[in-house]
């Protein structure tokens, strides 16, 4: 897990299981400290002045399951995905 400072009373709390829907062996693969990222508030604990907040929440579809968006976006073929493949590498 990693802890969010949100201001000088206020902590927040990304668990390891809200950082991806995959196996994450280590955290730093996804964050390191002083990295800003979005994230989602998924509980407030207001007696404690804590938030749960979630990486994953907030990810991309094709993140969160990329062999089904891959089959959807590519019609299960490999020309679609080339073409996929060289837009993306295009825009990066």
């Amino acid at each position: 897990h990693f802890i969010v400072t949100l201001d000088k009373e206020w902590r927040g709390l990304v668990h390891i299981t809200e950082v991806s829907d995959y196996y994450v062996s280590n955290i730093k693969y996804f964050v390191e400290k002083g990295d800003k990222i979005p994230l989602k508030i998924i509980d407030v604990m207001e007696d404690q002045k804590r938030v749960k907040l979630s990486y994953k929440a907030i990810m991309p579809r094709f993140q969160k399951d990329p062999f089904n968006y891959t089959l959807e976006h590519t019609k299960g073929g490999f020309e679609g995905l080339a073409n996929m493949l060289k837009e993306r590498l295009k825009n990066d």
